[in-house]
């Protein structure tokens, strides 16, 4: 882990919102289905109308085993297949 990564938690088939540093696939056939590139601001609510969004991507991003993509991502859209994700401060999985 990086020095500005808080935690790490592994998710499938879930959108995952918060200060998403980066994601590792240890698994193929890992995608991330969508995505929105930015900086996170927590205002308690998950919420993502505060945070700066620099990007949104609704194509598909195949990730390759043993890579990493690195953000940060302010939320992110994950298929079936167990990713980690590293991140700061809170996650909210749904």
């Amino acid at each position: 882990m990086n020095p500005h990564t808080k935690s790490q938690r592994l998710v499938a088939e879930a959108v995952v919102t918060g200060s998403i540093v980066k994601v590792y696939s240890s698994l193929a056939d890992t995608a991330i289905a969508t995505c929105t590139f930015g900086s996170f601001v927590d205002t308690g609510d998950f919420n993502l109308a505060s945070s700066s969004i620099t990007q949104t991507n609704a194509s598909s991003i195949p990730l390759t085993i043993g890579t990493y993509l690195e953000g940060p991502f302010a939320a992110i859209h994950m298929n079936a297949v167990a990713t980690v994700i590293y991140y700061n401060g809170e996650l909210k999985v749904s």
